[in-house]
This record gives structure tokens, sequence and C-alpha cells, in this order.
């Protein structure tokens, strides 16, 4: 595994990911950020029906396990699914400031002579 998968991997087996489920604490509402009637919480993410995920929830637990192989293979899915989560969750519904306007404007030009 790479450190980076290692530092995924800890942070996960101590339920550390930005997720609400890990930290609930002064929180309301703990459902998916997506709109989904489930809690959000690392083993959401993996079957997380926003996201398209298929995969089965049944292999989460193998990233408590002590085989290297099955942890190395969660750790890479939850990886995936999450950076998918996140970048769906903090997708620009709206354009920014520095976007720019509609094609359509028509922009008046001067001749100064």
């Amino acid at each position: 595994m790479t450190n980076k998968e290692k530092a995924f991997a800890f942070a996960a087996r101590s339920h550390m990911l930005d997720l609400r489920g890990n930290f609930k604490y002064g929180k309301a509402n703990i459902n998916c950020s997506l709109g989904c009637d489930q809690m959000e919480d690392q083993p959401h993410i993996l079957s997380c029906p926003a996201i398209n995920a298929q995969t089965e929830t049944n292999d989460y637990n193998d990233i408590y396990g002590n085989d290297p192989i099955k942890v190395q293979a969660i750790t890479k899915k939850l990886m995936k699914r999450f950076s998918e989560f996140k970048a769906t969750v903090h997708r620009q519904t709206q354009p920014s400031a520095a976007a720019t306007s509609n094609d359509n404007d028509i922009i008046d030009i001067i001749n100064v002579a």
C-alpha cells in the first residue's frame, strides 16, 4: 500500500473520515448529504445510490481485519467512493463570480478616434 492508502486506512479504521455519521455531535441531521434516507457513514459510502455505488457493504468489515490483501482492497474501494462522494457533495450548482455570463449578451463597442 502507498503511504496515502495507509493514512486513509488509518482514518477509516478510526472513523475519522469527514462524514456526518462520524461526527454526530451537535448535528440535527446525519442523513446522507446527497438526499438518501440513510445515515451518512462509512459503510453507506460503499452503497450510496446517489453516486451509483453497487458495492456490497458486507466487505466493509475487512477494513478492521488482519489480512493485508483484504484491507488494501477495501481501502481502495472506500477511497474511490469517498472521493466520488465528496466531489458530488461539493459540486457547484451555481456559477461562480468568475464564470462568464451568457454568450448572447450584446457588447457595445465605442470607437474612440
